[in-house]
């Protein structure tokens, strides 16, 4: 007689990567760090980083970005080459948090650049959060 077949179910942890301005910026400890310990109850693995400074810190994320599911970056609207690496290199699906009018230039009002790169970064995530309702 064959022994029943059972169905086996693999429940895989999430993984996402955090990168952030700093460890102890207000906003970073106010809208990321405060929910890491819930996320963790909740069976999200969580990595924070700082944003990289050099190309060697960008190679080490990239790598650290493709064993990850998700990327959550806080504020930065990232130019269109590490955008692009971190979504096609990487695979990572991207969630993008701000909290400040990132879309506008406090040193130049006129400018519509800041606009143009945070629609940009906007249209690429697969998430959007914001701080109010204005944002």
């Amino acid at each position: 007689m064959k022994s029943p077949r059972r169905a086996v179910i693999v429940l895989s942890m999430i993984r996402l990567l955090l990168l952030t301005k700093d460890f102890d910026h207000y906003s970073t400890k106010y809208r990321v760090l405060q929910y890491l310990d819930i996320l963790r109850d909740g069976g999200v693995a969580c990595t924070h980083r700082r944003f990289p400074r050099s190309l060697f810190q960008w190679g080490r994320t990239l790598k650290e970005g493709g064993r990850n599911d998700i990327l959550f970056i806080q504020k930065r609207k990232l130019n269109m080459v590490e955008l692009a690496l971190l979504r096609k290199i990487a695979g990572l699906r991207i969630m993008y948090d701000i909290d400040d009018a990132v879309m506008f230039s406090r040193s130049r009002p006129e400018s519509t650049l800041p606009m143009r790169r945070y629609e940009r970064m906007a249209r690429r995530c697969r998430m959007v959060t914001v701080g109010n309702s204005f944002l």
